[in-house]
């Protein structure tokens, strides 16, 4: 019972990690879509790339929780605290627990770019918004006033 849950896991893993892996290359795609647009901020791309993200993020969160239910089992069934590695390696065939190792060790490194690439578009939007409000002119309430009596004589 407990090889198969853990081969379960593993397996729910990999789709998690082809899950990131879709979710890194519209990170890629949306700070390349950012860095092209040098202050433009292109809504519309972003929206369906972000729109995009979240299915993907939706289906993330649905295989996390089929894996925490699994994990859960495990934990019952070996007797241990928390499903952490340390608590497991003593408990599974080798072969088990390296391929559970490496697959959160995957995991890990993807989540960790896909948070890179999300910092710097994070900074590329504040740049870009920013820029946006330096570049609006700024009038004075009296310049508004004048421009009013101006608009106002002209209409008499």
């Amino acid at each position: 019972m407990t090889r198969e849950i853990i081969r379960e896991i593993i397996e729910n893993f990999k789709q998690q990690k082809q899950c990131y892996s879709r979710m890194s290359d519209l990170a890629s795609e949306q700070l390349a879509i950012l860095e092209k647009s040098q202050g433009q901020v292109y809504a519309s791309e972003i929206d369906g790339l972000l729109r995009q993200r979240k299915e993907i993020l939706d289906e993330i969160n649905e295989n996390n929780r089929k894996n925490k239910n699994l994990q859960q089992k495990i934990v019952k069934e070996l007797g241990i605290e928390e499903f952490v590695l340390g608590q497991l390696e003593g408990s599974l065939e080798s072969d088990h627990y390296q391929a559970l190792k490496e697959q959160i060790s995957n995991l890990s490194q993807l989540l960790e770019m896909i948070s890179e690439k999300d910092q710097q578009s994070q900074e590329l939007m504040q740049q870009a918004i920013k820029s946006k409000r330096q570049k609006k002119p700024r009038g004075s309430s009296q310049q508004a006033s004048q421009a009013y009596k101006q608009s106002k004589l002209t209409r008499e």
